[in-house]
């Protein structure tokens, strides 16, 4: 596990730009350190590496994700996410309660809540939608904010993807108020990739 560690971590840090750096820590508000790597190169090193050790797979992969969310620096823990996202979509089952965990213990920060949303969460409701329901609801209703924002935007993310969403989505909704969500998509419209599904939940809220 430590080697594959080394490796992702290396990979990283190859030939990094200082205005990336700059760029990055103003979109991110330096909430923590960032090493100004574009997300395309991140994915780039986390398919090459899983695809190059294909002793990353259940555990390991669980132990690796685990060990770069604790990290100091935002690619690693957007490794993380992606690495958990690939072992998903590879049809490895990984608990729900097992990713609740790792959002209370590691995810406080908006752009790891959308991409763990986008990445891990929204596939595994695909794989496992019957129980996913239930998981959206709970999450929709907890304590912790990130946990009701990774659900909401985990769902904007599965339309088209499973049945009844759009009945589900518009019941969902009930548990946010417009306040909440207005404030939630002023920094989610910051993510590019996300606006076109963002455009659906806009037009329930509004």
């Amino acid at each position: 596990m430590k080697r594959l560690i080394k490796a992702i971590e290396e990979q990283l840090r190859k030939g990094i730009p200082e205005e990336r750096v700059s760029g990055r820590d103003k979109l991110l508000g330096k909430t923590f350190r960032s090493l100004g790597i574009p997300l395309k190169q991140v994915r780039e090193t986390i398919s090459k590496v899983y695809e190059e050790n294909p002793e990353i797979s259940g555990k390991v992969c669980i132990g690796i994700a685990e060990k770069l969310l604790t990290r100091e620096f935002y690619e690693e823990k957007i490794s993380a996410i992606l690495l958990l996202g690939r072992l998903i979509k590879d049809r490895q089952i990984v608990s729900f309660s097992f990713l609740e965990k790792l959002m209370m213990s590691y995810i406080d920060e908006w752009s790891l809540c959308d991409t763990f949303a986008t990445e891990v969460l929204a596939p595994r409701l695909q794989a496992d939608w019957d129980i996913g329901q239930g998981v959206l609801i709970k999450w929709s209703k907890s304590q912790n904010e990130w946990l009701r924002r990774c659900a909401l935007v985990g769902l904007v993310k599965c339309k088209g993807k499973i049945p009844n969403w759009q009945e589900f989505s518009q019941a969902l909704l009930a548990n946010f108020t417009n306040k909440v969500l207005t404030a939630w998509l002023s920094t989610l419209f910051q993510r590019p990739l996300l606006e076109k599904n963002l455009e659906i939940l806009y037009q329930h809220v509004f």
